[in-house]
């Protein structure tokens, strides 16, 4: 189900959540894409998010998330503890000017892959990140990041201090 609402934990621009009773429903997990949006929250309210991710989505969803521009929310996007964190790609997106944290996650195993985004400031995120821009929560993995809004040619590219070399030569690739 994809819907925007105005649910108890706050007001959300986009909600990714599984439920059985949609007419339709097949039982399948399939594939979800967010791609090209922008998703403006004009700081709505306290408990405000761009992206909401709820943890009864189906075990085996893949969700990719790529091309957004996200700002102006408390949190940019929040996830539950995700039962499939590990086919949640998100990418490619400017995370920006969020006034809480641009992703924050409830606890998933594994990390979420939210590489390649641009958190609002070349040194890349803050809070479990090094930087000064939209902060980041554990279990999101954020490194590399674009240093530079998404389209920016040419791209510059940020890792932190705990990723590997082969990240920094992918990244000059």
């Amino acid at each position: 189900k994809l819907a925007g609402s105005n649910p108890p934990d706050g007001v959300h621009g986009l909600v990714l959540d599984y439920d059985p009773s949609v007419p339709g429903y097949s039982g399948s997990a399939g594939d979800w894409t967010i791609h090209g949006n922008t998703f403006q929250g004009s700081n709505l309210g306290t408990f405000s998010t761009g992206i909401r991710l709820y943890s009864d989505l189906p075990s085996m969803s893949t969700i990719n998330i790529s091309d957004n521009h996200i700002s102006g929310w408390v949190n940019g996007i929040r996830s539950d503890a995700l039962p499939n964190a590990g086919l949640v790609n998100i990418h490619q997106n400017n995370i920006i000017n969020n006034s809480l944290n641009g992703f924050l996650d409830g606890g998933s195993a594994p990390n979420i892959n939210a590489t390649y985004n641009y958190w609002g400031s070349l040194d890349g995120p803050s809070n479990v990140g090094p930087g000064t821009g939209d902060g980041v929560s554990a279990n999101v993995d954020y490194s590399p990041w674009l240093g530079l809004p998404v389209g920016t040619v040419p791209m510059t590219y940020g890792v932190d201090a705990t990723s590997t070399i082969q990240e920094a030569i992918n990244n000059a690739n």
